[in-house]
């Protein structure tokens, strides 16, 4: 009796100390083996996407760091009709019904953890041009042939599995001088990113799913978690928020782990008024100087004055623009970057 209950003792151990199969995914792995991620989330919109109508492509978003085991999903913006962004691998694909204008999404990444990210501030863009089609053939025979007169339909292209890996997509752009030149002459907000009213933001609690979730930050710069109640976000940065958070967690979790994403820039905008075609309020969601602010408006009325042109600041101080000079190329510090709040106005 006591040779039986010892063998059965040496088996639950020996089992118990098999080492964890690395192939197996974390999903799957009891609570006791999953480990928290060794690199913050992340994601990456392909470099340098164009498209064309009716023929097919594939790009994709990049994720890494995390758990693993991503769902991808679209937050922002949209693709052109006849492509769609696979949630389990990132990938986007299929043949654009048109491509005549530029497409601008966001991407948000959830990790088996609740860990997520997004794109960032700046959407990923589809640029209408000559692209490569996904089969590698060329544009004429990936588009959609109509049926010969009482033959068969033909079918749609079929799209099939990315070729190549997607990680190995954006390292040989990011190396590339072209792609190095054009990224340093972008504009760039340095600055922490401050929250404000109506910003959407993601709160992932490792471990604690309960306090995790998706809020739009109040008029009153607020946000309401469960068991803590209201929380002040406005004015504060992601990491400062997640700090704040993260103090009032420590009466429910020990040494918690908390990271607040932005999925949705709401709060920054500006304003065009006066004699010009598409006047209103305008999202400043990246870095904008006052001509391509003008430049998105539609264009002067006839009986606009472009020469006399103010800024007028949320703090009261107005500075003048004159369209002429800028475009001629004399008095360039007049184009100045918008400010959230600024009011364009065009006499």
């Amino acid at each position: 009796m006591r040779t039986a209950i010892l063998s059965v003792l040496s088996a639950v151990l020996a089992i118990a100390a098999l080492p964890q199969d690395p192939a197996k995914p974390i999903s799957e792995q009891s609570p006791g083996q999953q480990k928290p991620a060794d690199s913050p989330l992340s994601v990456l919109c392909a470099p340098g996407v164009r498209i064309q109508k009716g023929v097919a492509y594939i790009s994709a978003v990049v994720a890494a760091g995390g758990t693993g085991a991503y769902q991808f999903a679209i937050i922002g913006g949209a693709l052109p009709e006849g492509m769609a962004l696979n949630p389990a691998s990132g990938v986007i694909s299929g043949t654009p019904a048109a491509a005549d204008a530029a497409f601008s999404y966001t991407v948000q990444v959830t990790d088996s953890a609740g860990a997520m990210a997004t794109t960032g501030s700046t959407p990923c863009t589809l640029q209408p041009g000559s692209g490569t089609p996904a089969s590698g053939a060329a544009a004429a025979d990936s588009a959609v042939k109509p049926p010969a007169q009482g033959g068969p339909a033909s079918k749609p292209p079929v799209i099939g599995p990315a070729e190549i890996d997607p990680a190995k997509m954006a390292a040989p752009a990011a190396r590339d001088p072209q792609v190095l030149k054009a990224v340093k002459g972008m504009a760039i907000d340095d600055h922490p990113y401050i929250l404000g009213a109506e910003d959407m933001i993601a709160v992932s609690v490792y471990n604690g799913p309960e306090f995790s979730g998706t809020h739009m930050i109040r008029p009153d710069g607020k946000i309401t978690l469960n068991f803590i109640g209201e929380v002040m976000a406005l004015g504060f940065t992601p990491l400062e928020l997640s700090d704040t958070i993260k103090e009032k967690l420590k009466k429910y979790i020990v040494d918690p782990d908390v990271s607040v994403a932005v999925t949705g820039i709401n709060s920054k905008k500006f304003y065009i008024q006066g004699e010009i075609n598409k006047p209103g309020t305008y999202p400043l969601l990246i870095p904008t100087k006052i001509l391509e602010a003008l430049v998105n408006a539609g264009g002067f009325k006839d009986f606009s004055n472009p020469k006399r042109i103010i800024i007028m600041h949320a703090d009261g101080e107005r500075d003048k623009f004159n369209y002429k000079e800028v475009m001629a190329g004399k008095h360039m510090e007049q184009n100045i970057f918008v400010r959230p709040g600024d009011i364009i106005l065009i006499k």
